[in-house]
């Protein structure tokens, strides 16, 4: 698990960490220039993982503030349902701003 090692030593100046929302997923472009995305686990992976990029990018790319919101949405049982409350609780972030650049 990343964050509770993040979360311990992310003042210590001996760890640097980033994450890419991909997983195994494949792309192939469209014909109208737009692209596809198949996700190894399927449609909810793939829209877990633009939640999360929308997240990121919401954040500023800061993964001092992205990271423990991410950890919340990957530790439930659910991600997507729980990413609500999670950029709620954890975050400044409008969800509704997370949605938007989502769609």
């Amino acid at each position: 698990m990343l964050y509770p090692a993040f979360d311990k030593l992310m003042d210590s100046g001996i760890m640097k960490a980033a994450i890419y929302p991909y997983g195994n997923a494949h792309e192939s472009k469209n014909p109208d220039g737009t692209w596809k995305f198949e996700c190894q686990h399927g449609e909810p992976e793939c829209v877990g993982n633009i939640l999360e990029v929308c997240i990121m990018q919401q954040l500023n790319w800061d993964v001092n503030m992205y990271l423990p919101v991410i950890s919340c949405m990957e530790g439930a049982d659910d991600p997507i349902s729980s990413a609500k409350g999670c950029v709620s609780a954890l975050s400044s972030v409008s969800y509704d701003a997370v949605k938007k650049c989502a769609s």
